[in-house]
């Protein structure tokens, strides 16, 4: 059956695809090859959106499992003596360049860690280095607490 058309596949699929966003006049089934093999624009439609269900289905999926993939590590910094909190403390990750400084309140948090065990190192001048092994960073669950008490050093004569 040679309707006079020679048009190539390109074309006839963009004239199929007009027929999903205008009205199917009669004529239409008989241009597209497509929706005379398939029984029509029922069919097509009723494929189009099932194949678009099952995109928006991986792409939420991906996007869900990717969205929770970094944790964080906050705490606070205390003097043992005193018990007020030190000010400008470092706290490193040991094995990375990443870190914080203590706030005046001595508090600190360390964002975007990805899930695994780190070290923890405190240090200031005046003090002894504090030391945490094994802080584990586990996504979604929300910040891991660690806290330190840091002693002065014994030829500290530094008053804080």
């Amino acid at each position: 059956m040679n309707y006079g058309l020679a048009l190539s596949f390109k074309s006839k699929l963009s004239i199929c695809l007009l027929t999903f966003y205008t009205p199917v006049p009669t004529y239409w089934h008989a241009i597209c090859p497509l929706l005379r093999k398939n029984k029509g624009t029922q069919y097509i439609m009723k494929h189009f959106l099932i194949g678009l269900m099952f995109v928006f289905i991986l792409i939420t999926t991906f996007s869900a499992l990717l969205a929770g993939t970094s944790g964080a590590i906050q705490g606070i910094i205390l003097d043992v003596e005193t018990k007020k909190p030190l000010q400008s403390v470092n706290i490193i990750l040991v094995g990375t360049k990443m870190g914080a400084v203590s706030k005046e309140d001595g508090t600190f948090r360390i964002d975007n860690l990805s899930s695994g065990s780190y070290g923890l190192n405190a240090s200031i001048i005046g003090y002894d280095k504090g030391y945490k092994l094994d802080v584990n960073v586990v996504p979604n669950i929300g910040a891991w607490r660690s806290d330190f008490v840091l002693h002065r050093s014994a030829g500290s004569s530094c008053n804080r």
